[in-house]
């Protein structure tokens, strides 16, 4: 189910947002490592799993967007608000962690503050062990392992 977010709230038309993810999508989510921080193809998927991820993403593709601050305001507002709410939330989700991990990349104002920001829930959602168990034969701790090298 879809929670409640700016898209949902008429802040940003659902085609804009569409042609923004598109654009993250097949261009410059590639830049980063590859494409290894995002694991879904489709904005749905990324707004049912994390609002901090879409609007990450969405701001990011904004950037991108030549002449049009307007767009780029609104779904930056919306991530610094939801980054801001997020540092006082007990559960976390690997997928915010990916949307601070975007974020720290393409944002250059906000990259440290970000970064330590999703190396902190990291920590406390122990990644950094999910190679070791990985290793020792506990297959479905590569996901961690992978962000928690990504954050590195």
């Amino acid at each position: 189910m879809l929670e409640e977010d700016f898209i949902s709230r008429g802040a940003l038309p659902l085609h804009e947002a569409e042609m923004l993810f598109d654009l993250f999508y097949k261009t410059i989510n590639q830049f980063l490592w590859g494409g290894i921080a995002l694991v879904h193809g489709d904005l749905t998927s990324v707004r049912r799993s994390s609002s901090i991820l879409s609007a990450a993403i969405l701001s990011v593709a904004a950037l991108h967007v030549p002449g049009n601050i307007d767009l780029f305001n609104t779904c930056y507002v919306e991530f610094i608000t939801l980054v801001s709410s997020s540092t006082l939330n007990r559960y976390h989700t690997m997928d915010e962690i990916r949307g601070l991990t975007i974020g720290a990349f393409w944002l250059s104002d906000l990259s440290w503050k970000l970064s330590g920001h999703a190396v902190r829930i990291a920590t406390e959602m122990n990644l950094h062990q999910s190679l070791q168990k990985m290793l020792r034969g506990q297959p479905n701790h590569f996901e961690g392992a992978q962000l928690w090298y990504l954050l590195y």
